[in-house]
């Protein structure tokens, strides 16, 4: 396993993904698109990334990292969260919850809401 990516053959790469509140998942990517994402740079010492992935049958990942540059380098020094949401849960709400729980910027949690798919209203 090399930054949390596992090469699986046939069963295509595998990513593992820090949840809050619970044992990390493994996802096969393929089965878990992005649908919408965020990044920004923190003054030039960490790189910050906020991802959303849907899965076929309506279950949602939000997730953030945050990783340092420079010395400050290694997974001990990264910050991580994410929630695992059931079809028709808060999509929204957890997007400001995992950037608020990693001390990201509401400009970024706002981008990353934007770019979901939009939401069909009759």
């Amino acid at each position: 396993m090399r930054n949390g990516l596992q090469l699986m053959g046939e069963e295509g790469a595998k990513l593992t993904i820090t949840m809050s509140g619970r044992r990390p998942i493994s996802i096969v990517r393929a089965d878990w698109p992005k649908v919408a994402s965020a990044a920004a740079d923190k003054f030039g010492r960490a790189k910050q990334y906020l991802n959303v992935r849907e899965h076929a049958d309506g279950r949602v990942i939000v997730h953030g990292i945050e990783k340092p540059f420079g010395e400050a380098r290694g997974a001990e020094a990264e910050k991580r969260a994410g929630l695992l949401l059931e079809p028709g849960e808060d999509v929204a709400a957890a997007i400001k919850w995992v950037a608020d729980r990693l001390g990201f910027p509401d400009a970024m949690a706002d981008e990353c809401l934007a770019k979901l798919p939009p939401e069909d209203v009759v």
